[in-house]
């Protein structure tokens, strides 16, 4: 008896295996991971300024004029809305003066990898001025908001 039972165990575990090789062949229960998310670079952007002039303002409610050449670069492949350049005018020791802004209707939309440059002029007031910190705030096409800051010297200073 002791020889039959352990001739029916090994028949029923060598049936047992071949089923379970028999699912898996079948393709049944296989679980595939989901793909990876793409990848969303946020706006890599830098600003660069040229030509800066400091000059009388033709506009009846301003002193001076501040203009000067801006180009932004966009490095990441993603677009971003430029949502407002501002411009902080300091005095001789970096303390604030005034504060002008150009928003969006004035400023543009720059494509990813793109370069946008454009001629921008900020009117203001106060003749203590020595320097403007420039601030370029973006938006970019996946909701991430960026800024940019230069420094502009007056005068040869």
């Amino acid at each position: 008896m002791r020889g039959m039972r352990s001739v029916g165990r090994t028949a029923f575990r060598a049936a047992a295996g071949a089923m379970m090789l028999a699912l898996v062949a079948c393709g049944s229960k296989t679980v595939t991971p989901d793909p990876p998310p793409p990848v969303r670079n946020p706006a890599q952007l830098t600003a660069t300024f040229a030509h800066a002039t400091w000059d009388l303002s033709p506009r009846a409610n301003f002193n001076y004029r501040l203009a000067f050449d801006l180009t932004v670069r966009e490095s990441a492949g993603t677009g971003a809305k430029l949502n407002f350049l501002r411009a902080d005018f300091r005095d001789p020791n970096g303390r604030f003066l005034e504060r002008q802004e150009a928003g969006s209707n004035v400023l543009s939309r720059i494509a990813g990898n793109g370069t946008l440059s454009d001629r921008i002029t900020v009117d203001f007031n106060d003749g203590n001025t020595s320097s403007a910190l420039i601030t370029l705030n973006a938006t970019d096409d996946f909701g991430n908001t960026s800024e940019v800051t230069m420094t502009i010297l007056c005068c040869g200073t």
